[in-house]
């Protein structure tokens, strides 16, 4: 592939599409310990009062209310692109959004 993410600061250099992405995040953070087991992503969770934990955002508040409950999941960009996955666990539900984006920052790798 000629696709190159080496100039991304803390890229995890992964390339998917939404679906995929949003499979990734409901095998990630779901139930069945598809990817890890329950007591490590326990751990990985974020405090009430914190926005992020071990590679995990508190979402509450940005994405869900007190319908939806807790949300929490992960961001991120590279050049020309940006997303967000997010997984309900009260809707037992992951959602992805990736967008073409271009900002200043991203204008040139260094």
């Amino acid at each position: 592939s000629s696709i190159n993410c080496l100039g991304g600061w803390t890229a995890g250099n992964v390339i998917m599409d939404a679906p995929a992405a949003a499979d990734w995040t409901y095998a990630l953070y779901g139930p069945g310990e598809a990817v890890l087991p329950a007591s490590t992503l326990k751990q990985m969770l974020p405090g009430s009062n914190q926005s992020y934990g071990l590679a995990m955002f508190n979402f509450n508040g940005r994405y869900a209310n007190g319908t939806d409950g807790e949300a929490y999941g992960h961001l991120g960009d590279t050049y020309g692109f940006t997303s967000t996955v997010t997984y309900f666990p009260a809707r037992n539900i992951a959602i992805a959004v990736v967008t073409n984006v271009e900002e200043a920052q991203q204008a040139t790798p260094p």
